[in-house]
Formats: structure tokens, sequence, C-alpha cells
């Protein structure tokens, strides 16, 4: 199933629920962008992955390797330009940022924190595979 920001912004309507006032689309979708950029500054995003440089960087990985910035959406129905597991965590810093109760955004930072850890362990042992398989 393809993740666009009007799905995650509906998602996130019913998550925060009597909790705090989800801002409209537009809002929510920049603030989901600027969640998602501060994601890929610190996790290896697969499909940010990239060895052109002619992309808007984010930052080098290795020698010829860089992680790009996720495009910014054009509609509400634009897809998420990153690993599908890496949009929930995102969303959960958006909710940490308009949630009313400190209780809730501490709940929403840690929900976030364990889906940014456990994609971080999967990367991690996807690299190590595929840094195996290019050593004879």
């Amino acid at each position: 199933m393809t993740l666009t920001y009007c799905k995650v912004h509906t998602d996130a309507l019913l998550l925060a629920a009597g909790e705090a006032k989800t801002p409209e689309l537009e809002a929510y979708t920049t603030l989901l962008h600027q969640q998602l950029q501060t994601i890929a500054s610190n996790s290896y995003v697969l499909k940010l992955e990239t060895q052109a440089e002619d992309f808007e960087v984010l930052r080098e990985i290795s020698e010829g390797i860089y992680i790009r910035i996720p495009y910014h959406p054009e509609a509400g129905n634009s897809e998420i330009d990153i690993d599908e597991e890496l949009v929930y965590a995102a969303s959960n810093m958006v909710a940490s940022l308009i949630a009313r109760k400190q209780m809730n955004k501490e709940m929403f930072i840690k929900a976030a924190f364990e889906l940014t850890s456990a994609y971080d362990f999967k990367i991690y042992e996807t690299l190590k595979m595929r840094e195996e398989e290019d050593c004879p």
C-alpha cells in the first residue's frame, strides 16, 4: 500500500482524537516532511540512498554514497518519499509536537524512537548482508 500525506493525516486525526488539534493537511504535511528530514539525518534510509550527486544531498554516508533529502510533496495525495516504517515514526514525532499533555508527548516520542530503532536494526542487518555478498 502506498502511503500518502493525506492518508497519514487522516490516521493522525484518529491518533490525536481529543488529545490535540491536528493541523490542516497543508500544515501537517510541512511538519511531517520536516520530521522525515530529521529521521533521514540520523538513520540510513534505504529509499533515500543514492550514488548521484544531482539530488539534494542531505549527507554523505561513504565515498560516493549519499542520503538525499526526501522529495517535498506537491499535493496531499503525493506518496511519502521514505521507507514506510519511518512514516509512522515521523507521524509520532509530529504528534509529540502538537500533543497537549506532557505524558502524551513522551508517549509519542517513545513510539517514534522505538520505530526508528527497529528500522535501524533491520537496515544494519541488511547492510551487513550486502557487505558479505560483496566480499569474496
